[in-house]
């Protein structure tokens, strides 16, 4: 994911549907490498997140869409989400009947193409593969969750390949001698695209902070060391 909030397009274009259906749009996105240095390197199945809005919608129009130059998974399938509140929450597609579209064709040369109705009320789309997570929402957690809680140190251990800071938390009751306490190391986002785990970690982490009597007796009993985005380069 690295610092961008929306898929890296190459090309990409928007067409009304070629027969001639009304309220139908052809949009074609065409995924970049984005793999820095190792692009021609590293093999076409790393291009396996992206994210991409679609704005200027209009209710129940028809909107076709074609990925191009994609990662060779046959899953996208059952992986693809989408967001009408500007990303605050995202849903599958598959299933929804708030979100009706067609079945999904995976094409020659990976390519991915699916069609949808834009739900009413509805002006803006975002759409992307696995639920988003990127360093803006590293941030945000740590700043909703971490800065500034007596539980909770700040450790900087090191940098990545790209400069950026390694942010390692240490959380504990910190009136409890250590020699008291277990040590647990958490580490999360060796492979940033796999979002799963970095929410799954923020919920830990959310968990571990609660006031109550579970979350006090696991800080008065342990030392939780958690670095929550292990691989901040994406």
């Amino acid at each position: 994911p690295g610092t961008q909030s929306r898929v890296d397009l190459s090309a990409s274009s928007v067409a009304p549907c070629a027969d001639g259906t009304p309220a139908c749009w052809e949009v074609t996105l065409m995924v970049q490498n984005d793999n820095g240095v190792m692009d021609g390197v590293l093999p076409r199945s790393y291009r396996r997140w992206i994210k991409c809005s679609l704005d200027g919608v209009s209710s129940m129009d028809t909107i076709k869409v074609t990925l191009k130059n994609l990662g060779a998974y046959p899953s996208w399938n059952d992986l693809m989400v989408y967001s009408v509140d500007n990303g605050t929450s995202f849903t599958r597609i598959p299933g929804d009947s708030a979100f009706p579209r067609s079945l999904p064709e995976v094409l020659p040369t990976n390519s991915f193409a699916f069609s949808f109705t834009v739900p009413n009320g509805t002006s803006s789309i975002q759409l992307a593969r696995y639920f988003p997570y990127d360093l803006a929402d590293n941030l945000k957690m740590q700043q909703e969750l971490l800065f500034g809680n007596k539980n909770v140190r700040q450790h900087t251990i090191g940098q990545s390949v790209q400069k950026r800071p390694l942010e390692m938390f240490e959380i504990t009751d910190f009136s409890v001698p250590t020699a008291q306490k277990r040590r647990i190391w958490i580490h999360s986002s060796v492979h940033p695209a796999e979002t799963t785990g970095a929410w799954i970690c923020r919920g830990l982490l959310q968990r571990w902070l609660e006031d109550t009597p579970f979350a006090e007796t696991l800080r008065r009993s342990y030392i939780l060391n958690i670095l929550p985005m292990a691989n901040p380069d994406g």
